[in-house]
């Protein structure tokens, strides 16, 4: 029996089907791992550049508005949080806010902020080790050209703040920047029901 014919009888014997099997498997287990490793490397650098302030285009983009003007009324009635929030994000959807009722769109009048802490933890020394935070903005929104009042409605949103008494420094930084997110979110809810009136009220005129 010739060298080739030897190797090509050994090929096709069990063990040698059992051994282009194993190779076969090693072959896409090591395929696997290398998509794996780039796919988990993608996700980690994508969270480091978020957590630095980047933002990769198409993501964290704020829902577009579906007005082009307001008046914001009664903004003493709200903490600095929601004021800056209200600011950014009406500019950041193209939104202008206007001084007087004569340019604007829409009048948003805006409530007293309500804000409340209450404690969920202590540590074992008996000191506060958690609270949960409540915000809550409450508003009405009027159509200028109408008069006619278009939504009533509050936003709320609720935080977990961890307390950390041997770095207070540092709890503080961290509890305003909680607040900012949360002020961030009721303007978005805002947003968003303000837009999804304007839309039903289009819709029904169709």
């Amino acid at each position: 029996m010739n060298t080739k014919h030897r190797l090509f009888k050994s090929q096709h014997t069990p063990q040698g089907v059992i051994k282009a099997c194993l190779v076969s498997v090693s072959v896409a287990f090591n395929r696997w791992k290398r998509a794996l490793g780039l796919t988990l490397l993608t996700l980690f650098s994508i969270s480091l550049l978020s957590g630095c302030g980047f933002h990769l285009r198409g993501y964290d983009q704020p829902q577009q508005a579906q007005f082009k003007s307001i008046k914001l009324s009664g903004l003493n009635n709200v903490t600095q949080e929601v004021q800056l929030a209200l600011r950014d994000q009406f500019e950041a959807r193209g939104v202008t806010i206007v001084p007087s009722l004569a340019g604007a769109e829409l009048d948003v009048q805006l409530l007293r902020t309500y804000t409340h802490s209450s404690k969920t933890s202590y540590t074992g020394t008996g000191d506060v080790a958690s609270v949960l935070i409540t915000l809550k903005q409450g508003f009405k929104v009027e159509d200028v050209a109408t008069e006619k009042v278009l939504v009533t409605s509050e936003a709320i949103a609720y935080r977990d703040h961890q307390i950390d008494n041997t770095a207070l420094l540092a709890t503080n930084r961290e509890l305003q920047e909680i607040k900012q997110q949360m002020a961030n979110e009721v303007v978005s809810q805002i947003v968003a029901q303000i837009n999804r009136r304007l839309e039903a009220k289009q819709a029904s005129i169709k």
